[in-house]
């Protein structure tokens, strides 16, 4: 059995299937009455953070807060004849405080560690 961990921040990827579902999910994240958004907050300690796909947030915020970000399944779709679909896997820049600097060998190869992913050949 999976122990659970203690850790009252993070980050959390919450999937919903449609536009219906989308509007539901955010009006209950928001409102701090509703069950949804009391759980986050027990879990949290009081640190909820929302997040939509456009958002930026740092490492930092998922390190003190508990960064919820609600997304729908078709916001990951990509087709072959939409570039702005594809937009979503191109590198916004917004993110540099979870990655290091692309030459910064000894930074990469203990990011790779950190996470147990093999580094790639130089």
């Amino acid at each position: 059995m999976p122990s659970i961990s203690k850790k009252q921040t993070g980050f959390v990827l919450w999937i919903v299937p449609s536009d219906a579902i989308y509007s539901q999910t955010w009006k209950a994240f928001a409102n701090r009455e509703h069950p949804y958004r009391q759980m986050l907050e027990r879990a949290s300690g009081g640190r909820v953070r929302l997040l939509e796909k456009g958002d930026s947030f740092t490492n930092q915020d998922v390190d003190e807060q508990l960064c919820v970000m609600l997304m729908m399944l078709q916001a990951g779709a990509v087709k072959k004849e939409s570039k702005e679909a594809r937009k979503m896997f191109q590198d916004s820049g917004k993110f540099p405080s979870f990655f290091p600097d692309v030459d910064d060998a000894i930074a990469n190869k203990a990011f790779f560690n950190k996470f147990r992913i093999s580094m790639p050949p130089i």
